[in-house]
C-alpha cells in the first residue's frame, strides 16, 4: 500500500497511478515468472535449458532486495524438485517465508551480518562439485548485503571507505570499482568459489547500461575493460591513506585476477522494463507520454531543477507535440555536505518543487523502484505546484543545502512511501499534466 498525501490533485492521482503500475511490472516474481519456465525435467531461462534430473543437487542462491521475491517465485517453478537455499536481502525485506532460508543483513553500508552472510555463500559455493546446479539471483544492494573482505582490511576500513565515497557523491561505478578491490566475493570472487559447478545468474538490473560488473559488483563477473584504478578514485575523493593504510595496502597489490569461469547472465528486468510500463500504464490514464530518457544520471538536486523547469511548460510542450507526460530514468548522486535526512529522489523532488511551485495542473513523481531512498523509510517524493506553499520557498533551498529533503516534504505532505517493492531497478520520474481525473 502505498502513503501519499490526502486530496492529491488530478495530476498527482495519474502519477501516482501510472507508479503503482510501474512498480507492478517490476515485480521480481512476474519477472520470474516471464522469463523462467519448467517443462517436465527440463528447466528453460532464456536460452539456456538444464535437465534438473541430471544434477546431484540443485542450490537457489540469492542477494539483493529483490532476491526473495525471486525466490519465491523460483520455488514454485521449481515445485517437485529437492533444492538447497540460501537468500540474502535487507533487514525488513524478507516476508515470513517457511521453506526458504533467508538472511536480512544491512544495506548501504554492510555490517557484521552481512560479513556472516558473505562467509556462509562463499562456503556454500566452494562446496560444489560438478554435478551441481547453482541459480543464483541478482538484484541491486548485493554488494553491501554480502560481504566478506581480503586479509588485512576490517569491517570498519570498508564500512568509513564506503561512507565516505558515498557522501562526497561518488557514483555507483566508482564505489563499486573500490569496493572489488577490498572484496573476496566481489569481480568474479563467487565465480571462481563455485569453479566445478553448473552455474547460471539471473539479474534484475539497478545499473545503468547493464553492465555485469556494475551489478551487486559482479560476483560472477569479471570486466576485461580498463577502468581507473582505485586508488586514484580514493585520490580524487580525498580518502586518506594515513587513516586507511589496510586499505591502501590491499588496493596496491591487486593484480590481474585468477582465470573468472564464463557464468552466463541473464537480465529478467532492469530500467527499460520499468519505463516502458509506465509509458503503456499512461496510455491507460488518457494521457500522452514521452520517455526523455533511460539513463539521466549526476547531482540530484541539479536535475530536479532541470525537471521542475521542464514540468511547468507542459502545457506549451502538449501545445507543440501533444505530450502531457514526460518519463525519466536513472541514477543520481547526492554530494552530502549537511547533516539532515534524506535520498536522492527526495532531493529531486525538492528542487522540482520549487521549479513548479504556483503552476496549476502539475505533477512530479520522483522515486525509487525499491521503496528506500537512501537511509529513509521514503521511496521518494510527490510534489505539484502547491507544495511549496505549504511551508516556504526558503524552506526547501535550505532542506537542499542541508541535505534535509525527508524532513522537508514530509512538513509539506509529500513524501512517498511504499514499503518495500519486491523490485530494484533504478529511480523513476514522472511528470504529468492533467486538468481533471
Amino acid at each position: 500500500m502505498i502513503h501519499i498525501k490526502e486530496n492529491p490533485s488530478p495530476a498527482s492521482k495519474k502519477a501516482l497511478g501510472i507508479y503503482e503500475d510501474t512498480l507492478h511490472a517490476i515485480r521480481a516474481g512476474e519477472l520470474i515468472r516471464r522469463s523462467v519456465i519448467l517443462n517436465e525435467s527440463i528447466l528453460k531461462i532464456d536460452q539456456h535449458t538444464f535437465d534438473l534430473n541430471r544434477f546431484r543437487r540443485i542450490l537457489l542462491l540469492g542477494a539483493g532486495k529483490a532476491s526473495t521475491g525471486m525466490g519465491t517465485a523460483m520455488e514454485e517453478i521449481l515445485q517437485g524438485y529437492a533444492f538447497e537455499s540460501l537468500l540474502i536481502t535487507k533487514k525488513g525485506y524478507a516476508p515470513p517465508h517457511p521453506s526458504l532460508r533467508i538472511m536480512e543483513t544491512s544495506h548501504p553500508i554492510p555490517d557484521e551480518s552481512s560479513i556472516k552472510a558473505g562467509e556462509e555463500i562463499y562456503s556454500l559455493l566452494s562446496s560444489t562439485r560438478e554435478d551441481d546446479l547453482v541459480i543464483f539471483l541478482l538484484s541491486g544492494g548485493a554488494s553491501a548485503l554480502m560481504e566478506l573482505p581480503v586479509e588485512g582490511v576490517s569491517l570498519t576500513d570498508l564500512r568509513s571507505v564506503t561512507q565516505l565515497l558515498l557522501a562526497s557523491g561518488a557514483d555507483i561505478a566508482e564505489l563499486n570499482s573500490v569496493r572489488r578491490g577490498l572484496s573476496r566475493i566481489k569481480s568474479g570472487g563467487l565465480a571462481r568459489a563455485a569453479h566445478k559447478a553448473k552455474v547460471i545468474c539471473l539479474c534484475i538490473s539497478d545499473v545503468m547500461g547493464n553492465d555485469l560488473s556494475l551489478i551487486g559488483s559482479g560476483p560472477f563477473f569479471t570486466s576485461s575493460i580498463s577502468e581507473e584504478h582505485p586508488l586514484q578514485i580514493l585520490d580524487r575523493f580525498n580518502v586518506l591513506e594515513g587513516e586507511f593504510p589496510q586499505v591502501f595496502k590491499a588496493l596496491r597489490e591487486v593484480s590481474s585476477l585468477a582465470m573468472t569461469p564464463f557464468v552466463p547472465h541473464v537480465i529478467i528486468g532492469d530500467i527499460h522494463t520499468a519505463l516502458d510500463a509506465a509509458a503503456v500504464s499512461a496510455r491507460k490514464h488518457g494521457l500522452h507520454p514521452l520517455i526523455l530518457t533511460y539513463s539521466f544520471c549526476g547531482e540530484a538536486k541539479d536535475l530536479g531543477m532541470n525537471i521542475g523547469g521542464m514540468a511547468s511548460n507542459l502545457e506549451h510542450i502538449r501545445s507543440q507535440t501533444g505530450m502531457d507526460c514526460l518519463i525519466l530514468g536513472g541514477e543520481t548522486t547526492v554530494t552530502v555536505r549537511g547533516a539532515g535526512k534524506g535520498g536522492r529522489s527526495q532531493e529531486v523532488a525538492c528542487a522540482a518543487a520549487l521549479g513548479i511551485q504556483g503552476v496549476e495542473n502539475i505533477a512530479v513523481l520522483s522515486a525509487g523502484t525499491d521503496g528506500s531512498d537512501g537511509p529513509t523509510d521514503a521511496a521518494g517524493g510527490l510534489v505539484d505546484g502547491d507544495t511549496v506553499r505549504k511551508t516556504t520557498p526558503q524552506h526547501f533551498r535550505d532542506a537542499l543545502v542541508r541535505n534535509d529533503t525527508y524532513s522537508c516534504l514530509q512538513e509539506a505532505n509529500a513524501l512517498l512511501i511504499t514499503g518495500p517493492t519486491d523490485s530494484n531497478v533504478g529511480d523513476v520520474v514522472i511528470c504529468v499534466l492533467c486538468e481533471e481525473i
